[in-house]
């Protein structure tokens, strides 16, 4: 699984690029800000955040989930979220990240670093 998020900082939102290997059960993430005042940083999703992420992508028909969402408020974070299983990749384009569930539930524990 691939995530990369725009962040909009004033709303707490940095920007974030994060895999997710599930075979091997490791994880890269890096959080980046554009203000100076917060440093950057990289980091690995614990054994068990990675296998909340992958019990909330088993739990979900990933065929529902729509290619795109969308919120009417304007400058909003985005993310674009690609899930790649043994039969099919999904990529899910979300600007707002107010998408359907499983997406909230897993920018909760990317970026609760």
């Amino acid at each position: 699984m691939h995530l990369s998020a725009f962040g909009v900082e004033s709303d707490d939102f940095p920007s974030i690029d994060v895999i997710i290997d599930f075979q091997n059960d490791t994880s890269s993430c890096k959080k980046w800000y554009y203000n100076p005042t917060y440093k950057d940083s990289i980091y690995s999703l614990s054994r068990t955040d990675i296998t909340k992420v992958l019990d909330l992508l088993q739990s979900t028909d990933l065929t529902k989930l729509k290619e795109e969402y969308t919120v009417d408020k304007t400058d909003q974070p985005s993310s674009k979220t690609i899930i790649y299983t043994n039969q099919s990749t999904f990529t899910i384009n979300d600007y707002g990240l107010e998408a359907d569930h499983p997406l909230q539930a897993i920018y909760k524990i990317v970026y609760q670093y």
